[in-house]
């Protein structure tokens, strides 16, 4: 009897050990799977950040796509708290201006840069997509329509997927089975979507004249709600394809602050490089006013002021006609 019972707990005891054992190594390999998936977030976390500052030095330019194995989330709060997190890593944009679509699946992630100029060159913007996102460009047959579609058209990377549609046969359209659907309607009037759109990643942009309203998609509906819209200068591209990209209100009213304030900073440099000038040949009229006037309105274009933006325009292209007729026209030295 004794035995049988020294047996029980010989057997017992090597149940209790062999699971000790089996725990103590499983902990072990769920420690090193957690290093090594930390490792590749790192390694993918600097090899982001190494072709965000190529992809910046060649502005115009479609980088070749860089693979990740994870996804990639892109965020900005309405305080301007703007990260992009791989796995649970999570880094800030610091001093960079990213717009993308909310998330990236793992993949070949296609970077763009593009410069803003207002009038002279302010800032670099990057771009991300990848071929799981589709942009939908919705117009009608008014010629401002048709004219912006135009401009839209000539711009676009090859490697984005895209599709111009007039608006009436936009009720036509299904679902298509992209991770994020981007509808952007190019000086018309917004529309609800199929209802195949329901459960889907979709957001949505109007662009009318020098506004951009932006949407999201009600949850478990194809219907679009007004979020926030905001002013800015459509003749410049960079400013243009921040609106189309931005996936919401937040990231580009973000992206555009960091512009205007920029864009004082520049622009009083620019304006004590003019007064520089002012002495330099008699015969070179530097004019100050409309350089002194853009750095005024910087601030006001960073509170979506409607006045600013309004003078916004004829500022631009004042300067650029003053500029063109003192280094172009008098042969002085440039004002920027």
């Amino acid at each position: 009897m004794s035995k049988a019972i020294e047996l029980q707990f010989h057997w017992v005891f090597l149940l209790i050990a062999g699971a000790i054992i089996l725990g103590f190594f499983s902990i072990i390999a769920l420690k090193q799977y957690q290093i090594s998936t930390a490792k590749k977030e790192i390694f993918l976390l600097r090899d982001f950040e190494t072709t965000f500052e190529s992809s910046l030095k060649s502005e115009n330019t479609v980088m070749p796509p860089l693979d990740t194995i994870q996804d990639v989330s892109f965020y900005c709060s309405n305080v301007c708290d703007c990260n992009y997190i791989i796995g649970k890593t999570q880094r800030p944009y610091r001093e960079k201006i990213i717009i993308s679509p909310p998330n990236l699946k793992g993949g070949k992630q296609i970077m763009w840069a593009l410069p803003v100029n207002l009038p002279f060159k302010v800032s670099s913007i990057l771009l991300l997509f990848n071929q799981n996102v589709k942009f939908y460009f919705i117009y009608d047959e008014t010629s401002e329509s048709v004219k912006l579609k135009e401009i839209i058209q000539r711009n676009i990377p090859e490697t984005l997927i895209s599709q111009f549609i007039q608006k009436p046969d936009l009720y036509n359209l299904q679902f298509e089975g992209y991770d994020y659907s981007r509808f952007v309607f190019i000086e018309t009037s917004i529309q609800d979507i199929d209802n195949s759109f329901s459960n889907e990643d979709v957001s949505a942009v109007l662009i009318n004249d020098n506004l951009a309203e932006f949407y999201e998609k009600q949850e478990g509906q194809a219907v679009f709600i007004r979020q926030k819209s905001f002013f800015f200068y459509p003749e410049d591209k960079g400013s243009l394809f921040a609106a189309i990209f931005s996936s919401d209100a937040n990231m580009f009213s973000c992206s555009m602050q960091k512009i205007y304030s920029r864009l004082e900073a520049i622009a009083n440099i620019h304006k004590s490089r003019i007064q520089e000038l002012q002495g330099f040949e008699e015969r070179c009229y530097y004019p100050l006013d409309n350089i002194a006037r853009l750095e005024e309105i910087s601030p006001e274009l960073m509170q979506n002021n409607v006045n600013s933006f309004s003078q916004l325009p004829l500022i631009i292209e004042s300067l650029k006609k003053e500029n063109y007729n003192i280094a172009d026209i008098q042969g002085c030295p440039s004002m920027y």
